[in-house]
């Protein structure tokens, strides 16, 4: 099972309503796309922070029943959230959300319609990628710093030339690293 199926999932869809309908964590929300991102400021800290992971704009991207006008919501939530969370601001910047965001929109760009959707992520990927570089969690370890490395070797094969060879051959010696540490 995918692993968000397993916490609770992200569900639902965009209803006739022009609601957003979000499951995470086991709790349903419904946000209007007007003020998606205000709404999710609002919500428990977990639920807030997990919300900028953008799963379930993955999921929504993936959905059979996406119809153009959910298209132009959807697209809509992420410019919004492009412009009210510039690199660095707020809890969406935390290197562990950081990381696992990186993951999802390298995974939302190999879509077929990923990129003519999200026109701003490729670039933006590459600031996750400058940002996860300053920001890595060594002071943690364990779970956080295996999934910024993950994420960095992976931003590291999504752009050509010495800054992702840099992140490239750093990463590559602390994953193994790590990998030797937790990994019995």
């Amino acid at each position: 099972k995918e692993f968000f199926d397993w916490i609770g999932g992200f569900g639902g869809g965009i209803s006739g309503s022009s609601r957003m309908d979000v499951r995470v964590l086991n709790q349903d929300f419904a946000f209007d796309p007007d003020s998606f991102w205000e709404e999710v400021d609002h919500l428990p800290p977990l639920v807030s922070e997990t919300m900028h992971y953008h799963r379930f704009i993955y999921d929504w991207v993936r959905s059979e029943s996406l119809r153009d006008e959910d298209k132009r919501l959807v697209r809509e939530v992420v410019e919004d959230w492009f412009a009210k969370f510039p690199c660095g601001r707020g809890r969406a910047w935390d290197p562990f959300t950081v990381a696992y965001r990186s993951q999802v929109w390298i995974r939302i760009l190999l879509e077929p319609q990923g990129e003519a959707l999200f026109p701003k992520v490729h670039k933006s990927l590459f600031l996750h990628g400058l940002y996860l570089e300053q920001n890595l969690e060594t002071h943690l370890g364990g779970n956080h710093l295996f999934k910024d490395l993950s994420a960095m070797l992976m931003l590291s094969a999504c752009f050509e030339g010495p800054t992702s060879e840099r992140w490239f051959h750093s990463t590559s010696q602390q994953l193994e690293r790590e990998i030797d540490k937790q990994v019995l």
